[in-house]
């Protein structure tokens, strides 16, 4: 039963990442994916990586900071995105597993760059050509369902974005709308 309830609240997390996609505000995208980014930190710690659980954390403190930062100042100030760049530092020092917690590094400071210039279409670069490809690799050697799953339907999705709105275009539908999620 254990196995399957570990694995159950990854595919959950999975869902609500996937359902993040069809709200139309930003916000309650912000906060869907915030709340399916607490339910992998849940997953990892019944898995016990630990390296997945703090990562996680971080991304869900990322994804606070993100939703809150349309509505209070506090949120928009440049010591967060440095406290996050730490955070994540800090963690794949602590929790080293060798070229995976570089890669899965790279990319998170990169992500948060891209998240915090508010730039889609950077954001969706990110995630296809580094975030994604290396929580991939991660969530199998961990044997998280719902992760590989959940990594899968991102590239896909992102791959989508991308034949729908042309891959060399200056600005996409979405980028016009300066507010739009990445």
């Amino acid at each position: 039963l254990y196995p399957f309830l570990t694995q159950g609240v990854g595919v959950a997390a999975a869902a609500l990442v996937v359902l993040s996609f069809q709200c139309k505000k930003n916000r309650q995208l912000f906060f869907m994916q915030m709340l399916g980014t607490a339910l992998f930190t849940l997953h990892f710690g019944l898995l016990g990586q630990m390296p997945g659980v703090l990562l996680n954390a971080v991304c869900v403190l990322r994804a606070l900071v993100v939703y809150l930062r349309e509505e209070r100042g506090w949120a928009r100030s440049p010591v967060w995105l440095a406290a996050l760049l730490a955070a994540y530092t800090a963690v794949s020092v602590l929790t080293w597993e060798g070229i995976v917690s570089l890669w899965l590094l790279a990319v998170l400071l990169l992500m948060t760059v891209a998240m915090w210039m508010n730039h889609p279409r950077s954001i969706r670069w990110v995630q296809l050509l580094g975030v994604s490809p290396a929580w991939l690799v991660y969530n199998c050697m961990a044997f998280s369902i719902g992760g590989m799953a959940n990594e899968i339907f991102n590239i896909l999705s992102v791959l989508l974005f991308f034949f729908r709105t042309g891959l060399g275009k200056k600005k996409s539908p979405i980028e016009a709308d300066k507010r739009s999620v990445g």
